[in-house]
Order: structure tokens, then C-alpha cells, then sequence
């Protein structure tokens, strides 16, 4: 799903984002919860927010819900819903 989105970012767009999104995360979390994001992390990022547009579910949090009851989605394997809420938080 990245590679899809790659085709419609710039590679300064992604790496802009990425730095901000860093700096911001850096300056308001403590050091050991903060992580850097990087531009994969930021497409594939992008390519499940797309999905959750198209797909639409009550909470962020249910696309990544596994169980009988819950249809499992593809772009969710990509990345963890915690490191998808972290980048969410700290997007800038």
C-alpha cells in the first residue's frame, strides 16, 4: 500500500513531514517514549488513513480488532495500531 502512495508524494513532502513530525514528538514526549518515524512509517501510515476513508468503522481502533465478529483488513498488517496512533499524535 505505501508504494501507492509514494506515486502521489513528493520525496520532500515525505521528508519534511518526517522531520517535523520528529521534532514535534521529541519535543513534547519524554525520551523513552519517543520514536522516530521515518518515510516508510509515514506511507504506509498515509496508505491506511486512505483505507480508513474508503472503509469506514465507529473507532480507529477497530480496524486493527481481530475475532469472529471483526473482518480482518489487509493494510492493518503493515503496522501496529500503537504505532499508528503514536504517528497520529505527533503528526506535524
Amino acid at each position: 500500500p505505501e508504494l501507492l502512495c509514494a506515486l502521489f508524494y513528493s520525496n520532500i513532502f515525505l521528508d519534511t513531514t518526517v522531520g517535523h513530525s520528529n521534532t514535534y514528538a521529541k519535543r513534547r514526549l519524554p525520551p523513552e517514549k519517543y520514536e522516530p518515524i521515518n518515510r516508510v512509517d509515514l506511507l504506509r501510515f498515509l496508505a491506511i488513513y486512505y483505507y480508513m476513508g474508503v472503509v469506514r468503522l465507529p473507532d480507529k481502533t477497530d480496524y486493527w480488532r481481530t475475532g469472529t465478529m471483526w473482518p480482518s483488513h489487509a493494510p492493518m498488517k503493515e503496522m501496529s495500531r500503537d504505532r499508528f496512533l503514536y504517528i497520529w499524535r505527533n503528526l506535524h
